[in-house]
């Protein structure tokens, strides 16, 4: 199943040796259409957050869950897939953009962990 996202990379700060570090928004949800996904947001569902860490030099990877902004059947309560969707935007973040870092943003090597949401089956 494709899954969407957007990729953001600090136009204010030239990129440092090494790369930028990334952060990754493990949003919660605010529902499970196609047409909620944080992508077709205006603000990214978390946007005055991105611009804070934008401004600070990160880059910031945004996923749409699987069925978020494509389609298919939404996997937004199954945390498996959503560790797998996080770890996976990350891995094609950055194929698609030279200069991201192979850190995150503490310098620690990325994993993949279970979101934060708002769903009772998230746990």
């Amino acid at each position: 199943m494709a899954v969407s996202g957007v990729v953001l990379v600090p136009q204010a700060h030239p990129r440092p040796a090494g790369g930028w570090k990334v952060v990754v928004d493990a949003h919660g949800a605010s529902g499970i259409a196609a047409d909620c996904a944080p992508s077709l947001m205006r603000d990214l569902y978390h946007g005055d957050q991105m611009v804070r860490f934008l401004e600070q030099g990160y880059a910031v990877v945004v996923p749409d869950y699987a069925g978020l902004g494509t389609t298919g059947r939404p996997e937004l309560v199954n945390k498996t897939a959503e560790a797998e969707d996080i770890a996976g935007a990350v891995r094609s973040a950055r194929q698609a953009v030279p200069g991201l870092s192979g850190t995150g943003c503490c310098g620690a090597t990325p994993r993949a962990a279970a979101p934060h949401s708002a769903s009772p089956n998230a746990r």
